[in-house]
């Protein structure tokens, strides 16, 4: 099976300093691999290598093809992104946020149509906002926002998500909500890939686990084999002391 998304020797940094020093990964249809590891790691930084809009060194192919040789539109054809920040205007309704989701798949000389309004409506149910169409971005919630913005990418429909810290401020019941149907879009053929600094959720979320530390891969594999007290404790240099409460948090 073809990787959606393959890194190798990957380098990228900011202003001549480097962040990710040579990281090689693959993503596959069905994967939620889910980004772990201590501030300053590089995780929001691959994700933005990944996404194109951070020059990087090394290989990055999206479906077995250099990232550079697609144009944005193609791009965001087969990948979605969902950042820490948007900057969408205040002024924007929900709908309107949403329907950005839909310009890669519109020509320059015509409106939605009516596949278009249908993956909207789709995206607004997936995300419970249907209630919330007429409001105005700048009266919404965190939580609201984050659950508007992640609707915007799914009115994309990637093959493809990058998600910088998706539940982030999601309330329980919201987040795990957004578990559960990301899990689902995954064993609809979806790849994802998710930074996640919330260690239970993370657990939870990930088909496969890779921990970052320093710009390189400290370990990857299956939930069971990354998510152990003793490598936790090593990627994030966790203190003798405090050791047995890291114990106590995953067990939670």
């Amino acid at each position: 099976m073809m990787p959606l998304l393959r890194t190798l020797d990957l380098e990228a940094g900011y202003q001549g300093k480097p962040i990710l020093k040579g990281v090689s990964m693959e993503l596959f249809p069905g994967e939620v691999v889910v980004l772990i590891g201590p501030n300053g790691s590089g995780k929001s930084t691959l994700l933005k290598a990944l996404s194109g809009y951070l020059p990087s060194r090394g290989a990055v192919e999206l479906l077995g093809k250099p990232l550079g040789n697609y144009t944005p539109v193609e791009r965001a054809r087969i990948l979605a992104v969902l950042p820490q920040e948007n900057d969408l205007p205040p002024t924007f309704t929900v709908e309107e946020a949403v329907e950005m989701g839909r310009y890669p798949h519109l020509s320059p000389f015509s409106g939605p149509g009516p596949s278009d309004r249908q993956a909207v409506e789709e995206a607004l149910s997936l995300m419970n906002l249907q209630g919330f169409r007429r409001r105005l971005l700048a009266t919404l919630s965190g939580g609201e926002k984050q659950r508007t913005f992640l609707a915007r990418a799914l009115a994309q429909e990637p093959r493809l998500l990058l998600l910088d810290e998706p539940l982030s401020r999601l309330d329980v019941n919201y987040a795990l909500e957004l578990l559960t149907l990301l899990r689902n879009l995954a064993q609809r053929g979806m790849g994802i890939l998710a930074v996640e600094h919330h260690l239970a959720y993370a657990r939870l979320l990930a088909t496969r686990a890779v921990a970052l530390r320093d710009g390189k891969i400290l370990a990857e594999g299956a939930p069971e084999e990354i998510f152990r007290p003793d490598l936790l404790a090593d990627l994030y240099r966790v203190g003798e002391g405090h050791r047995r409460h890291l114990a106590r948090l995953l067990e939670g």
